[in-house]
């Protein structure tokens, strides 16, 4: 099979069953069994977006049964070295691929927790490792390259996750052009309101329009 890195338009192929296996499919009780069947399968190639899909709503709520400690061991360890909650990396990994490890985003990122090529060379450079495109979809490495990014997004801006979580995504050059820019109209609306009728004017800020104003945390 071509290696998935070489080929970025590469898709899942979709099996279809054959009569005999729909056939048995439509059985009473046969469905169940296949499912309990597939779900022990996942458990054994450790294949977590698989495994919350064939979850039944009985086994627990949405948030229980889409919020794995995927590929815990790895992500504890690199968390703990970093000094950050490993629930970051969770997070993470669910908005960038649901912990799929094989996933190829559109603009060519990799893995469970996506990282660029351009970029994974240089964190491996930074950490004094040999680096392979093809190694980021292997969870050791992918989650080893990302805690460490994390952590310098984390220092970078000074412990904020949501704005760690927006460079990790966006970049962190385009949030502090973003930050820059509010900042520049906060001067501008401060400078504003320093007038008789803006201090009147103004209204009283309350618990409530603050919790509205924090940034969503992912």
């Amino acid at each position: 099979m071509v290696g998935l890195s070489w080929k970025s338009t590469w898709k899942q192929p979709r099996l279809g069953l054959p009569k005999d296996a729909r056939k048995l499919v439509r059985e009473r009780g046969a469905g169940e069994t296949l499912r309990e069947g597939l779900f022990a399968l996942t458990w054994s190639l450790d294949e977590p977006y698989r495994r919350s899909r064939l979850m039944p709503a009985t086994a627990g709520s949405y948030k229980a049964r889409w919020h794995p400690r995927a590929f815990r061991e790895a992500v504890e360890r690199e968390a703990t070295a970093r000094a950050f909650d490993p629930t970051h990396l969770w997070a993470l990994m669910y908005t960038e691929s649901r912990f799929r490890r094989h996933v190829v985003s559109s603009s060519g990122a990799r893995g469970a927790i996506q990282i660029m090529p351009w970029t994974g060379q240089q964190l491996a450079a930074r950490l004094g490792e040999s680096f392979d495109v093809d190694a980021l979809f292997d969870e050791e490495h992918n989650v080893r390259l990302s805690a460490y990014y994390f952590a310098e997004l984390l220092h970078k801006f000074h412990g904020q996750a949501a704005l760690a979580y927006a460079s990790y995504n966006g970049g962190p050059f385009n949030v502090a052009r973003w930050l820059a820019a509010k900042g520049s109209t906060s001067a501008r609306s401060s400078s504003t309101s320093s007038s008789p009728r803006s201090r009147s004017a103004r209204r009283p800020t309350t618990p409530a329009a603050c919790s509205r104003c924090r940034p969503p945390m992912r």
